[in-house]
C-alpha cells in the first residue's frame, strides 16, 4: 500500500533532482539569484519579450522543487512551455521530465509500483481551462449576498433583510440592479479578500474539479505567464487555487512573469497588485539588446492625411458643428453660460463688473474649483471668440484675466455644448426642440446625451483617422521603401485590430471601398487592407496571406503556397480562387497549426508578409524571421503596445545581425476639418512613452537609448509636428515622411550596440550593472522668453533636486535611497534625469517635477512665485549666491516685472514642513521664491496667475520618459 498522509500536505520535491540543460545568459543569471522562490513566496518578474522568461520561469519552479502548475493566456504559449521544458530539463534518470498539457483523470496517468496514479511534476494549462463561467450570475448571487450580509450587519432580521430585497426587486427594479452592480463591482474589486467558499461559488463545477484534482496531485508552486492579464475573471481562479492550497497547508509559491505592467491609468491594477504585489526584479530592454540577446529596433513613423472623400465628410462634419456652436454658445444666452461656467457665482459676492477684479477673481477661482476643464474651455471660447458675439459688462471685466490658452479640439467643444444643454435646455420646457436638436447632433459624434448627463463616445475626426484609407495606402509605400533596401531578406507583418470594424458610427459609413468600387472590402481591419494592398504587383509578388481568427487569404493562383499550408498542417483547407484572393473556407483558419504553419513559411522566405489582427499576431505569436512590423492599431495602454513591438525583437539565426524596423502609420487632421491634431497623433505619443529608440549622435559618435516620440522622430520632424496643431495639410505630411530616410541597417545596430570594456563587467556585481541603468527623465520645452537672462536648464535642475528635498522631507523617499537628478540637456530641450535608487522612487521624483511644470488639474495649497531668471553655474550654492539673488530678486520687483508661478504638487504641498523643505531647497539651489497660500484671499491672484499665461503649464512643455544611462568606464587607478 502507498504511505499515507495525515494533516497538513507535505508535497514532494520531484523537481528538485531535474537538471538545467541549457546555458543561462547573464542577465537570468542575475535574476536567478536575486530571487528566493521558498514556499509561500510570491515572486512578481518583468522582462521583456524574446529574453527567455519561460527558462527563468522553469529554472524557479526546478528551484522550490514541488509539483508545479504553470497557466498561459493561449494554448501557443502552453505549448511553448512544454517543448521548453521537455528540451532543456532533464529528469533524474536523464529524459524529458512528465509533462502535461491537461488535468489528468487517472486513466492516461503513470502509476507506482503499488498501482496508484502517479501525477505530471509539471502541468501546463491555459487560464482559460480553470476559467470563471462567462456568465454575471454568480457575480450577481456574490453581490446579492454581499447585500443580504449588510442589512444583517444593520439589524435586520435575515428573513426580514431577505424579504425587503424581494419587495425592492418587484417595486424599484431599477434601484434593486443600481445596487446588485454596485456590489458585484466590489465584489471583483476585492477578489483577494473573499474566502474559499465565495470564491468556490464564482467558479463552475468543472473548474473546482480540475482545481481540486490539481490540489491532490500536490501542486504546491504555481507560474502565471503573461501575468497582466490577471485583473478581472482570470484573478478568481488564481485566488481560489491559492486558497484552496492554503487550507491544506501546502503553502503556495507563486511566481508571475510578465513583459509588461498593466498601465497605471488601469482601473483594475490595484487587483493585479493584490495579488502579486510590487515588482521584485525588472530586466529592462536595453540592457538586454545590449547584451546581445534580442535584436536592435528602430521606431519609425509614416504619416498621412484621409483620402479625399474622407476629407470631404470631416469638413461637412466640422461646418455643421461650427454652425451649431455659433447659433448657441455665441447667442446671448451661450455666452452668460461661458461667463457662468468660467466665473460661477459665489455667496455673497456681487456680479463681476470691470471695477471689481477682487470679487472677479474670488469667482474665477470658483469657477477653475469646480470644474478646470470645462472653465479652460468656456474661457477659450470667450476670448478667442471676442468680436463674434455681443460683449457684455461682465465679458469685459472677465475676458481680460483669462489665461491664454491653446485652439479648442473637437471634444472639447462637444462636451462644452453638452454642459450647455443639460443647464440650459433641459431645464425649459420651451426649449424641448433645441435639446432635441443638440442630442441628435452628438449621437452623431458618438456621445449620448441623458438627463443625467453626457457619456463620452468617439468623435468622426478619431473615427476617420483610425481607419482611414490612405493608411492602407501607406502600408504600400512602406513596403516598397524596405523593400528596396532589405529585398529578399524581407520578413514583414501588417497589423490590425480586427478583420473588420463593425462598431456602429456615422464616420464608418465612409470608411467602405470607395465608390464605384467591387463590394469586397470592408469598414476597415485587416481585411480591407489585405485586399487594397493585392493591387500592387511588388506586394503580390512577396506572397502575403491574411490570417484572421475565421479567415485565410492568399493572392488569386497563389496554389502552390497553398499547397505547402495543406502539408505543413494536414489540413484540407478548400479554397476558392475568385480572381483577385484565394480563399480558403470551412475550419482550419486561425488554428494553432495554422499559425505556426504560417509562421515557419516566413521563416524559410516561402511568405514574406502576413496580414492579421493583434489578437493572433501579438502576444504569444513567435517568429524570429519578422524584422518589419507596420502596426495599424489604436493600442496606447503599455501592455498590448509591448507586446505588439516585442514580435520583432527575437534573434534570428538566419540573421545573426538583424535589425528591427517598427512602424506606425498615423493620420493627420486636414485644415478645416475641426481643430487639433486629432486622436491618432494623441495615440502615437502615448505608444512611444513605452517604445525605446537609438537616437544618434553623429558629432560624438555615440547614441542615447531613451522612450518618447522625440526619440523616434528626426528633429525637424518634431517642429513639423509642433506646427499641426490646426490641422496639417499635404506639405506638410511630404515633408515629414521626406525626413525619414531608411539604409542599411548597421549603422541603427550600431546605435544600439555599444557594451562595455571586459575590465568594467568584471569590477561590478552583475550582468546588467556593468551595462547601464534605466533613468526616468522629464523633458521640458519652454517657450521663447521664459526666462529674461539665464539658462533654463539650471532653472529645471534646481527645480529637480528641490522636489526630492521635498519628497525624503514627506518621507516618500529614503535620504539613503541613493536617487539623483542628472541635467541631459540637449539643444532646444532640457533633459532632467532621475537615477539610483529604486524604480518607484524614479517614477514619483519625474511624475512630481512634471506636475510642478503643468497647469494644476486641482485646486492647489500652495503656488510658488519665482523671478524670471537664474544666476550662472559658476555661482555655487552659498551665502555669496544668495546675497546676489536677493539683490537681482529686489530690483525686479521694483521694475514690475513679471513673474512665474508653479502650482505646488500635493505631494510637496501637504504640510508645512514638507513645503518648506521644498522652499529652502529651491532658495539654494536656484534664488528666491515666495510661497503662495492660496487659501488666504489676498494670495488667490496667484492661483489665477499659475493657470494663465505667467504659469509655468502655458510656457513650458513637460514630457516623462525614460533614457538608458551607460555604465561609467572604469576609473584610473
Amino acid at each position: 500500500m502507498p504511505p499515507a498522509h495525515s494533516g497538513a500536505i507535505r508535497p514532494p520535491r520531484p523537481l528538485s533532482d531535474w537538471t538545467l540543460t541549457a546555458n543561462l545568459r547573464g542577465y537570468q543569471v542575475d535574476m536567478l539569484r536575486a530571487v528566493d522562490p521558498v514556499d509561500g513566496a510570491r515572486l512578481h518578474l518583468v522582462a521583456p519579450p524574446g529574453s527567455g522568461k519561460t527558462l527563468i520561469g522553469l529554472a524557479l519552479a526546478r528551484a522550490n522543487g514541488r509539483r508545479a502548475l504553470v497557466l498561459t493566456p493561449t494554448t501557443l504559449i502552453r505549448q511553448q512551455w512544454c517543448e521548453q521544458a521537455r528540451g532543456h530539463l532533464r529528469d533524474v534518470n536523464g529524459r524529458p521530465p512528465r509533462v502535461r498539457d491537461h488535468v489528468s483523470d487517472g486513466e492516461d496517468a503513470s502509476q507506482d509500483d503499488y498501482g496508484s496514479t502517479v501525477p505530471a511534476d509539471l502541468t501546463v494549462l491555459t487560464y482559460q481551462s480553470l476559467a470563471v463561467v462567462d456568465t454575471a450570475a454568480p457575480w450577481r448571487a456574490a453581490a446579492r449576498e454581499r447585500w443580504l450580509e449588510e442589512l444583517a450587519d444593520s439589524g435586520q432580521a435575515p428573513g426580514g433583510a431577505e424579504a425587503w430585497l424581494e419587495d425592492l426587486a418587484a417595486k424599484n427594479p431599477a434601484a434593486y440592479r443600481s445596487g446588485i452592480s454596485r456590489r458585484a463591482s466590489a465584489v471583483r474589486a476585492s477578489l483577494a479578500s473573499l474566502d474559499a467558499d465565495h470564491l468556490a461559488s464564482l467558479l463552475h463545477p468543472t473548474a473546482r474539479a480540475r482545481i481540486d484534482a490539481l490540489v491532490k496531485a500536490g501542486v504546491a508552486t504555481v507560474v502565471v505567464d503573461e501575468c497582466h492579464h490577471l485583473r478581472a475573471h482570470w484573478a478568481a481562479v488564481i485566488h481560489y487555487l491559492l486558497a484552496r492550497l492554503d487550507s491544506v497547508g501546502a503553502r503556495p509559491t507563486l511566481i508571475g512573469l510578465t513583459a509588461t505592467l498593466p498601465s497605471v491609468e488601469d482601473r483594475s491594477r490595484s487587483r493585479y497588485q493584490a495579488l502579486l504585489g510590487e515588482v521584485d526584479y525588472e530586466i529592462p530592454v536595453p540592457a538586454v539588446v545590449r547584451a546581445g540577446c534580442l535584436a536592435p529596433s528602430r521606431s519609425l513613423v509614416r504619416f498621412t492625411l484621409p483620402d479625399q472623400q474622407e476629407r470631404a465628410f470631416l469638413a461637412d462634419a466640422g461646418a455643421e458643428l461650427d454652425h451649431r456652436l455659433d447659433e448657441l454658445l455665441l447667442a446671448p444666452d451661450g455666452v452668460d453660460f461661458l461667463v457662468h461656467t468660467v466665473a460661477p457665482p459665489v455667496d455673497d459676492l456681487p456680479e463681476p463688473t470691470a471695477t471689481d477684479d477682487d470679487a472677479l477673481t474670488v469667482r474665477l477661482v470658483a469657477g477653475f474649483d469646480a470644474d478646470p476643464q470645462a472653465a479652460i474651455a468656456a474661457g477659450a471660447l470667450l476670448r478667442d471668440r471676442l468680436g463674434e458675439y455681443v460683449p457684455t459688462e461682465q465679458t469685459t471685466a472677465l475676458v481680460p484675466l483669462l489665461p491664454a490658452t491653446r485652439v479648442l479640439d473637437v471634444v472639447e467643444n462637444l462636451e462644452l455644448l453638452g454642459r450647455y444643454a443639460l443647464t440650459r435646455l433641459l431645464p425649459v420646457p420651451g426649449r424641448r426642440r433645441q435639446w432635441q436638436d443638440v442630442k441628435e447632433l452628438l449621437a452623431g459624434y458618438g456621445y449620448r446625451l441623458t438627463d443625467s448627463g453626457l457619456r463620452p463616445g468617439r468623435s468622426p475626426q478619431d473615427a476617420i483617422c483610425a481607419a482611414s484609407r490612405a493608411k492602407d495606402v501607406a502600408v504600400v509605400d512602406i513596403l516598397h521603401a524596405e523593400h528596396a533596401c532589405l529585398g529578399d531578406r524581407l520578413r514583414a507583418v501588417v497589423v490590425t485590430d480586427a478583420a473588420e470594424r463593425s462598431a456602429a458610427h456615422r464616420a464608418l459609413d465612409v470608411l467602405g471601398p470607395p465608390t464605384g468600387s467591387e463590394e469586397r472590402a470592408s469598414r476597415g481591419g485587416a481585411l480591407r487592407c489585405y485586399m487594397t494592398i493585392l493591387a500592387d504587383a511588388l506586394v503580390r509578388e512577396l506572397h502575403p496571406v491574411l490570417l484572421t481568427g475565421r479567415h485565410l487569404q492568399l493572392a488569386s493562383a497563389d496554389h502552390e503556397l497553398l499547397d505547402r499550408l495543406r502539408a505543413d498542417t494536414g489540413l484540407e483547407l478548400p479554397a476558392i480562387d475568385d480572381g483577385w484572393t484565394l480563399r480558403v473556407q470551412g475550419v482550419g483558419a486561425g488554428t494553432a497549426r495554422l499559425v505556426r504553419a504560417v509562421s515557419t513559411l516566413m521563416d524559410r522566405g516561402a511568405v514574406q508578409l502576413v496580414v492579421g489582427t493583434r489578437g493572433l499576431l501579438g502576444e504569444g505569436w513567435d517568429c524570429p524571421a519578422v524584422n518589419t512590423l507596420i502596426d495599424l492599431t489604436t493600442v496606447t495602454t503599455a501592455t498590448s503596445v509591448q507586446q505588439l513591438r516585442g514580435r520583432t525583437l527575437r534573434l534570428d539565426s538566419a540573421w545573426p545581425d538583424k535589425t528591427a524596423h517598427n512602424w506606425s502609420v498615423t493620420c493627420l487632421l486636414p485644415r478645416r476639418a475641426g481643430a487639433g491634431p486629432g486622436g491618432d497623433l494623441d495615440r502615437l505619443r502615448r505608444r512611444h512613452e513605452y517604445l525605446w529608440s537609438a537616437v544618434p549622435d553623429p558629432e560624438a559618435g555615440t547614441a542615447a537609448i531613451r522612450t518618447g516620440l522625440d526619440a523616434a522622430l528626426e528633429p525637424h520632424q518634431c517642429r513639423l509636428l509642433g506646427a499641426v496643431a490646426g490641422g496639417a495639410d499635404a506639405d506638410i505630411v511630404g515633408a515629414l515622411n521626406a525626413a525619414t530616410v531608411l539604409g542599411p541597417r548597421e549603422w541603427e545596430r550600431r546605435a544600439w550596440s555599444t557594451p562595455p570594456s571586459a575590465t568594467v563587467a568584471e569590477e561590478r556585481v552583475s550582468a546588467l550593472e556593468s551595462l547601464g541603468e534605466e533613468a526616468q527623465t522629464v523633458v521640458l520645452t519652454a517657450e521663447d522668453g521664459l526666462l529674461r537672462r539665464g539658462d533654463p536648464a539650471e532653472l529645471w535642475y534646481g527645480a529637480a533636486c528641490s522636489v526630492l528635498a521635498g519628497l525624503i522631507a514627506a518621507g516618500r523617499i529614503d535620504a539613503d535611497a541613493g536617487i539623483g537628478a542628472l541635467s541631459l540637456t540637449e539643444a532646444g530641450a532640457s533633459r532632467i534625469a532621475f537615477t539610483g535608487g529604486a524604480a518607484a522612487d524614479r517614477r514619483l521624483a519625474a511624475d512630481t517635477l512634471v506636475e510642478l511644470v503643468s497647469a494644476p488639474k486641482h485646486r492647489p495649497r500652495f503656488v510658488l512665485e519665482v523671478p524670471r531668471w537664474t544666476l550662472r553655474v559658476t555661482t555655487p550654492p552659498g551665502r555669496l549666491r544668495r546675497l546676489l539673488a536677493r539683490g537681482l530678486d529686489a530690483l525686479d520687483r521694483v521694475r514690475g516685472r513679471d513673474r512665474l508661478y508653479l502650482a505646488v504638487p500635493r505631494t510637496l504641498g501637504r504640510s508645512r514642513r514638507v513645503v518648506t523643505a521644498f522652499v529652502e531647497s529651491w532658495s539654494l539651489q536656484t534664488g528666491p521664491c515666495r510661497l503662495r497660500l492660496v487659501r488666504e484671499e489676498g494670495d488667490l491672484h496667484a492661483l489665477v496667475a499659475a493657470r494663465g499665461p505667467l504659469g509655468a503649464g502655458e510656457l513650458v512643455h513637460a514630457v516623462r520618459e525614460r533614457a538608458w544611462i551607460d555604465a561609467p568606464p572604469p576609473q584610473a587607478e
